[in-house]
């Protein structure tokens, strides 16, 4: 990043130095740093001032971009963005559970390290993140104001009132059973089983330890349901466990990894590709322990009557309702949803289009080229972050479910099938991650978010 990339939001002059100062201590005392370092006269107290309050700005940035789930690299990116238009050298490392911040140069610099959790994706409020650190590039708002807002997004309401959140689990629960070819009762089953798990969410996210046992108790509970039903109607357990967990596979999780490690960003990827892992294997576990009581409980006698099949409008119904089941769960604002049905179908269609041209391995380039293709135009156009419609686009082509089936072949005992199911994950995955690769170098989005 050079000198002339930097400008600063104010019409005064600011240092040139990218200095950050520690927070902790006075103006004089800083200056009586600063004295040991710099030549005299370098610094006024008001750019001190400047260094803290501009400092103190990423910090906050950053923190709240990140409880919003955003990736190590678009993170790094819109922070390291925001310094340079605050004028101010930055140096950003970024991992699923951290930030650090470097600020400053080869004479003095300041190294800052935040503890974060995980966040979920919240695109409504990525939206007002880029606006805002457009507004701070442009000096349209102080960093007094930078601040309110900050404050003002961090803790702004959900879009959706908090009763939708289950619908959506069920519409998506409904729309992979169609897409795994289930038949009507698959469907229905699914989509009450995905709408209870939704509803246990909201119950177990109030607290910390709920919310850690929540996939092995909800793969427990779905697949105790789906077996105990298969025993008594026609329905496909197999399907039906997938399909009602298919909000909380890690698919997005494990392409996002995937996409890390492929931009060198090799500590957040690795750190995600171990979170989507211990999540598979409390996934399983719940499987296991769930298909295991009903086998001891009641036995397994699979009835000898068929359901009826699915229509041949029910998948292109599918492909309609669950990218507005996505937007939901990804919180994004209303006003986006049109946008983001339209990429979502237009990506699957490619993906179907590459996968009879390539295979259904390869075909997800394809798709993936698509989705990253159309969202980085829009982005342009409608000057929003590419994020918008890429994620809720590209959970139609992720392979979690692959991955969940694999892993259920092997509580089964059947190895080969499930070593084949990893295989093809990690395939999937990775032609994924090459489709968005290739769309951002075609068509950059000129967004960092």
């Amino acid at each position: 990043m050079t000198d002339s990339s930097r400008h600063s939001i104010a019409p005064t002059s600011r240092p040139s130095i990218g200095l950050q100062l520690p927070s902790q201590l006075d103006l004089s005392e800083l200056s009586s740093e600063l004295k040991n370092s710099l030549p005299t006269g370098t610094l006024t107290d008001a750019d001190i001032a400047y260094l803290q309050d501009a400092s103190a700005f990423l910090m906050r940035l950053g923190r709240v971009l990140h409880a919003q789930g955003t990736s190590a690299l678009r993170l790094e990116e819109a922070l390291g963005g925001c310094a340079a238009r605050l004028g101010l050298r930055a140096q950003l490392f970024s991992t699923p559970t951290s930030l650090f911040i470097a600020l400053g140069d080869d004479r003095v610099a300041q190294t800052h390290m935040v503890r974060v959790d995980p966040g979920e994706v919240n695109l409504s409020k990525l939206v007002e993140l880029d606006a805002l650190i457009d507004s701070i590039g442009h000096g349209t708002i102080s960093l007094r104001q930078g601040f309110e807002r900050l404050d003002e997004v961090a803790n702004a309401p959900h879009p959706y009132p908090d009763w939708l959140a289950p619908v959506a689990f069920g519409v998506s629960s409904a729309s992979a059973a169609a897409f795994f070819r289930g038949n009507v009762l698959d469907v229905l089953v699914s989509a009450i089983l995905g709408l209870g798990l939704g509803a246990l969410t909201l119950w177990m996210d109030r607290g910390t330890a709920t919310r850690r046992i929540y996939p092995a108790l909800a793969s427990c509970l779905a697949a105790a349901v789906a077996l105990a039903l298969g025993n008594h109607m026609a329905v496909s357990p197999s399907v039906i466990t997938v399909s009602a967990l298919i909000v909380l596979v890690p698919g997005l999780t494990l392409t996002v990894a995937m996409s890390e490690l492929a931009t060198a960003h090799l500590m957040s990827g690795t750190a995600r590709f171990a979170a989507a892992a211990v999540t598979f294997l409390q996934m399983g576990l719940g499987v296991g322990l769930g298909r295991e009581l009903v086998h001891r409980l009641l036995g397994s006698t699979p009835p000898t009557f068929t359901s009826a099949p699915l229509p041949g409008f029910a998948e292109l119904t599918a492909l309609v309702l669950a990218p507005f089941a996505f937007a939901v769960l990804f919180r994004a604002r209303r006003r986006d949803i049109p946008l983001i049905a339209l990429t979502s179908v237009l990506g699957f269609m490619g993906a179907r289009a590459g996968a009879h041209l390539l295979g259904p391995e390869l075909g997800a380039f394809v798709g993936a080229f698509v989705v990253a293709a159309i969202s980085n135009w829009i982005a342009r156009l409608k000057k929003r972050p590419a994020s918008i419609t890429l994620v809720p686009g590209i959970m139609l082509l992720v392979p979690g479910s692959i991955g969940f089936r694999s892993l259920s072949s092997f509580l089964e005992r059947d190895v080969l099938t499930g070593t084949e199911g990893v295989f093809r994950m990690f395939l999937v995955a990775a032609t994924l991650v090459g489709g968005l690769l290739m769309a951002n170098a075609v068509f950059p989005p000129r967004r960092e978010l």
